[in-house]
């Protein structure tokens, strides 16, 4: 990891991630042990196909930190400088909350790139605007945000017959994260379908032949 390989060893085909490499753990403590055995460096790179370079830095490292420095460590840096102030992803929030806006806008009104935006907004664990209400900024729908469903006992039970308990739910917003209004609105829309779909089945059952002597 990190470590020349030899000319002879070059082909990125030997190049392999898998527990038993070369460079990971337990070629790395191999590394050690033949050292500890009185193996000459050289001699350790060309039988295992690596640099000296590679060979020294383990076992510089396990004369430090023992079989503890042979780990894997995080490449994650240890500090970012560059990295955007608490005080501007307090803003970003802020702003995103008030005005329900994208990172395009949101950047270009607080002079961040709209990039920096988006993993600010992601870090916050904001929601994205697909799942917000556009008048009162509401979850409409279950997302990472929301934990709230509204499930039955039973696969296929879809509640009919049991309005009083929908209604319930609905009144106290809980189906879904779906605020009051919204129910309503989808309630009046259900009711209008069902009274429409009633209406023209009665005309379709009103003009079709109704004497026996006919439908025969």
């Amino acid at each position: 990891m990190g470590c020349g390989l030899s000319k002879a060893h070059s082909n990125p085909e030997v190049l392999v991630s898998h527990g038993n490499a070369r460079t990971l753990f337990h070629g790395r403590l191999l590394i050690v042990q033949r050292h500890q055995a009185g193996w000459p460096q050289a001699h350790i790179a060309k039988a295992m196909g690596i640099s000296r370079k590679c060979v020294k830095k383990w076992i510089d490292r396990f004369a430090l930190e023992g079989e503890a420095g042979l780990e894997d460590r995080s490449s994650r840096p240890r500090r970012c400088p560059r990295r955007t102030s608490a005080v501007v992803e307090q803003r970003i929030v802020e702003l995103r909350r008030l005005e329900r806006r994208g990172p395009d806008w949101l950047g270009a009104e607080l002079g961040v790139p709209a990039r920096t935006v988006s993993r600010v907004l992601a870090r916050h664990d904001e929601p994205h605007l697909c799942e917000l209400d556009p008048l009162t900024g509401q979850l409409l729908r279950a997302s990472r945000s929301t934990a709230v469903r509204y499930e039955r006992e039973r696969p296929g039970d879809s509640g009919r017959g049991q309005g009083g308990d929908i209604h319930a739910a609905a009144v106290a917003g809980e189906i879904n994260g779906i605020d009051v209004e919204s129910r309503t609105i989808l309630d009046d829309y259900r009711s209008t379908s069902a009274r429409s779909g009633s209406l023209i089945h009665s005309q379709r059952i009103g003009a079709g032949p109704t004497d026996e002597s006919q439908i025969q």
